[in-house]
């Protein structure tokens, strides 16, 4: 028998996904728990972070995709907007807009911030209902939440307290995780929707390394510049939003980087089957945040050898066709894998049923299920 409702609370907004396509984690399971496949609910409840009146239909001016099948967007709308000189707080201010779910069913949280919210951590006390956290990054530790580190911590230390049961998205949101007693909480990485991509390349001109994702703080620029310095027939293509204006600045200094600026999730399939190697030039020692670079799992869909520098998760979960190297091994990894004319050949290996979103929506569906807490009255 299906779950008649489910409540989620995602990191990213629902009307923001809408606007970019569904590219991070609480954005793909909210797609599998929408859809016919894994869910086991009849209706997704999606209650994302307060927004100003009207600015989500702003925001949205223009698209033609339509809301998911199955959800219900039940974001509060405020009156005013956050404080432009300190936008991070309204993590922490707009907690309080949470109100209980308008209907009674177990809940899903990547936003951790909502338990700050007086209501909603009434409702989790007192709920016979289960409720899974699935933590997706350490904003403990996150370069943009330094300024609210302690209502971060104390909103982990309160949702950690109260969920039935606990997934990590990689080793260090599982130290997270141990860090607030929860040492009962289960490693679930990221994953992708293989069908969605194609091996079958499209590459053509000269040798294309290619990177999908947030252009910031994360991204070694120092290492990027000798590799394409070092590499000068070769074009490195870098695809994402600027969210560092240093970073964006350097890059685009660089003579054979192409900047392409944001692309849209349904799009970026088709602009993995131009690229020949997928590049992962992350820092080590800065940048990190805990989380799994989903866009590993996508260049592999796309049957692309990637290079990266050994983040979190790549040495302790090794992958066919997945090269892990320090920053100055990059170059000579690069070189070496591209053949004649420049191309570097598909490696078919296919991704493991086990690094789907369907599986990790089952696996969380499943210890939802499971989680049913006894009143105690």
């Amino acid at each position: 028998m299906k779950q008649s409702v489910i409540n989620i609370y995602p990191m990213h907004g629902y009307y923001k996904s809408l606007l970019t396509g569904f590219r991070t984690r609480d954005g793909h399971i909210m797609e599998w728990l929408a859809s016919e496949g894994a869910n086991g609910c009849e209706n997704v409840d999606v209650y994302s972070r307060a927004e100003p009146v009207g600015y989500r239909r702003w925001k949205l001016r223009g698209t033609t995709d339509k809301p998911l099948a199955n959800t219900r967007d039940l974001t509060p709308d405020v009156l005013w907007p956050p404080n432009p000189r300190d936008p991070k707080n309204w993590w922490v201010t707009s907690a309080r807009f949470y109100k209980s779910p308008q209907h009674d069913g177990p809940s899903i949280v990547w936003n951790p911030m909502t338990a700050l919210s007086p209501s909603l951590r009434n409702y989790w006390e007192n709920s016979t209902t289960p409720l899974h956290l699935d933590l997706l990054d350490d904003w403990s530790v996150h370069h943009d939440f330094v300024s609210i580190r302690d209502r971060v911590n104390e909103a982990y230390r309160i949702i950690l307290g109260l969920a039935t049961s606990v997934t990590a998205n990689s080793e260090g949101t599982i130290a997270l995780a141990n860090r607030f007693g929860r040492t009962d909480a289960v490693l679930l990485p990221n994953g992708c929707d293989p069908e969605k991509f194609s091996t079958i390349s499209q590459a053509s001109g000269d040798t294309t390394v290619g990177y999908i994702g947030k252009i910031g703080e994360r991204l070694d620029v120092d290492m990027i510049r000798d590799v394409c310095e070092s590499l000068p027939n070769v074009k490195f293509v870098f695809a994402g939003p600027v969210l560092g204006t240093r970073v964006g600045r350097e890059l685009s200094r660089i003579p054979n980087i192409d900047m392409l600026g944001d692309v849209r999730y349904p799009e970026i399939p088709e602009l993995l089957s131009r690229f020949d190697i997928g590049w992962v030039p992350h820092g080590v020692e800065k940048g990190q945040v805990g989380g799994d670079a989903i866009k590993i799992y996508e260049y592999r869909a796309a049957g692309l050898q990637v290079v990266t520098t050994p983040i979190i998760g790549t040495r302790e979960r090794p992958m066919d066709g997945v090269h892990v190297a320090s920053a100055a091994e990059h170059s000579a990894i690069i070189s070496s894998l591209v053949g004649k004319e420049g191309r570097v050949a598909r490696d078919l290996s296919p991704l493991p049923r086990e690094l789907t979103w369907e599986y990790k929506t089952g696996v969380i569906v499943q210890m939802l299920k499971s989680g049913a807490v006894e009143n105690d009255e």
